[in-house]
């Protein structure tokens, strides 16, 4: 859009907000944000320019005469006085002044786009493969470089890695994905993720893919311009995750991940439950330490404080008792999903051609990955777990090596099937992870207890239950400020979390299948 068309929206805007049409105002932003988009701005930092503008904020009325390259104030007054004076502009000035800044020209730079190719692979870790203006690296590699410390990461790889920072734990990292590293040249900031992702599905459309789903790019980049990170958008495969998948063993992730949702609720004004909480977390975070018998203690308080403060006058071993159900699910679908997860990412190890094909083709059915997360649709898994076990039970010549390999992942994926095909021995392994879970939360409470009245603590029970409490404190935790950010209440939550473990029991008793119970979705009131 030209100059005179940014000014028409701006006019317009400015024109509803003098009438207090705020819905037309909100239509009228969204507008102009994607017009700046458009032209490669960063429009929130343009916006929070123009507010301080509108404010008649001397430093930001300078800042945009600076760039626009008139006469500033500055020189005739100190910084620590400028903080707070006022520019002295009236409205009209105020207002020209914000559209000559959301007109103003952009600048070329050089620019470098980051993109993510998923089940895809090269044979070698530390091989870049370079083509023109485009070269693949392999993600594990790059996660490698990203995790060191800018002044030890390797100097032989591209030079915007040397200094990322806090975009680096955006690049996903697993063995089937590999990162496109696009080199625009300089040019405008306007449209580089899009011209970038069109550049690199061009040089991949000629090539011959063995399956069409692989050599997948997906969406998401990270763009560096002038070696200096500048924008990302998160690499997310489409791949859809429930409730019920997040309550059954990934609180560390969302803990890790989840800061995206508090986003949000963090600029405005959140509930009073929410800020509670997140001060809670807060203390948290910044108690944590590698002493165990610490640890320990310490995640107990914190789950001590939300059974107390946030969820009912509960006690702490009532709460924990709660989240037994999703422990142990959580560990039993943990075993499924480890055990048939390598036996579907070897495929490429079994001698067997037609085998190996049909491998390869339930793993893409069954694993997704998702950033540096691996989803496992695990109804789709057990329903293949048949025809998984049939592929290992082959007679074809191994070496020595590989025939014990395949002896013991056979038998294991025979014992797996059982499990979950056979109503009595899943409830019996059940049990068993429910007995070992009630013996250590049972031996977390005289644990807390001796600490608290003096009492001796050995350090082999400690050991055997840090693992717990860390875990309880983390799922909880992510529970119940994922509840809030939705606007549940935390006893809400809670009640969800008993009514998904009910529900799991009951349907188990009733139907003898666990893959029925497998995919029961949490409910909330």
């Amino acid at each position: 859009m030209s100059d005179d068309g940014i000014r028409g929206l701006w006019t317009d805007l400015v024109r509803a907000a003098k009438d207090l049409a705020w819905a037309s105002v909100e239509v009228r932003q969204r507008d102009l944000v994607r017009v700046l988009q458009a032209r490669g701005c960063d429009a929130r930092t343009r916006f929070r320019v123009i507010g301080g503008i509108l404010q008649d904020h001397l430093l930001d009325v300078d800042h945009a005469r600076q760039l626009l390259g008139r006469a500033t104030f500055l020189n005739n007054i100190d910084l620590p006085s400028a903080i707070e004076a006022a520019a002295g502009l009236n409205e009209d000035d105020r207002v020209a002044l914000a559209a000559d800044f959301l007109c103003l020209p952009l600048p070329t730079s050089h620019y470098v786009v980051w993109l993510a190719i998923e089940r895809a692979s090269m044979p070698r870790v530390v091989m870049p493969i370079g083509t023109g203006s485009v070269t693949l690296y392999d993600s594990r590699l790059i996660a490698e470089v990203l995790g060191a410390e800018p002044d030890a990461r390797r100097k032989d790889l591209p030079a915007e890695l040397l200094s990322a920072g806090s975009y680096a734990g955006m690049f996903p990292a697993d063995q089937f994905t590999l990162l496109a590293r696009v080199d625009l040249g300089v040019r405008h900031g306007s449209f580089v993720d899009r011209d970038a992702r069109l550049r690199l599905l061009t040089l991949l459309a000629p090539s011959s893919r063995f399956y069409p789903a692989d050599w997948s790019v997906l969406p998401g980049s990270v763009v560096f311009r002038d070696d200096i990170e500048a924008s990302y958008s998160v690499f997310e495969d489409v791949a859809q995750t429930n409730s019920s998948h997040r309550l059954d063993g990934v609180a560390d992730g969302w803990l890790t991940q989840g800061a995206s949702a508090l986003e949000p609720h963090l600029a405005a004004q959140g509930s009073e439950q929410l800020t509670r909480l997140l001060k809670l977390v807060e203390w948290d975070a910044a108690h944590r330490s590698g002493d165990a018998i610490t640890r320990v203690l310490l995640s107990v308080r914190t789950i001590e404080t939300i059974a107390a403060s946030h969820v009912g006058d509960m006690t702490w071993q009532e709460l924990l008792m709660s989240y037994r159900s999703v422990f142990t699910w959580s560990q039993l679908k943990s075993e499924l999903s480890s055990t048939a997860w390598h036996a579907l990412v070897a495929y490429d190890r079994h001698p067997d051609e037609r085998c190996r094909t049909r491998l390869r083709e339930i793993h893409l059915e069954v694993v997704n990955y998702r950033r540096s997360e691996i989803v496992t649709r695990l109804d789709v898994l057990v329903d293949r777990l048949p025809e998984i076990c049939e592929l290992w039970d082959t007679d074809e010549e191994w070496s020595s090596g590989v025939l014990v390999e395949r002896a013991v992942r056979h038998e294991q994926l025979v014992t797996l099937q059982h499990l979950w095909t056979d109503a009595a021995s899943f409830q019996a392994r059940m049990d068993e992870i429910e007995g070992d879970l009630a013996l250590r939360e049972r031996r977390l409470v005289r644990v807390r207890n001796a600490a608290q009245h003096g009492g001796p603590i050995l350090d082999e029970s400690v050991r055997s239950i840090v693992d717990l409490a860390d875990r309880a404190r983390q799922q909880i935790i992510a529970d119940m400020v994922d509840g809030l950010v939705k606007g549940r209440a935390c006893s809400s939550t809670l009640d969800g979390v008993r009514r998904l473990s009910d529900r799991r029991r009951r349907i188990l008793s009733t139907t003898k299948s666990p893959v029925s119970a497998l995919s029961v979705p949490v409910e909330f009131t």
